[in-house]
């Protein structure tokens, strides 16, 4: 996932990745429930999230969405604009 920045395609999906792996939708699917207690989204977001905040992705809508449940904050508090 770090290596070929699968994850910086806005409209990546399960699919997509199956298909690039060579492996069935539910067995990525299973396998990230199983052994890292995510479902697909939540693991795709984590790495969009760390991707806008290192190279600052002119995507802040997307990356809005998912940034409280990754850091626990929402942008502007983590940049310390909170009112």
């Amino acid at each position: 996932m770090q290596r070929d920045e699968l994850y910086l395609d806005a409209e990546l999906t399960v699919e997509r990745v199956s298909k690039y792996l060579g492996m069935a939708p539910k067995l990525i699917l299973a396998t990230m429930n199983q052994h890292l207690g995510k479902n697909f989204n939540a693991f795709i977001n984590e790495y969009q999230v760390a991707a806008g905040l290192a190279s600052n992705l002119n995507r802040f809508y997307h990356i809005n969405l998912p940034y409280p449940h990754a850091c626990g904050l929402v942008p502007m508090q983590r940049l310390g604009l909170s009112r």
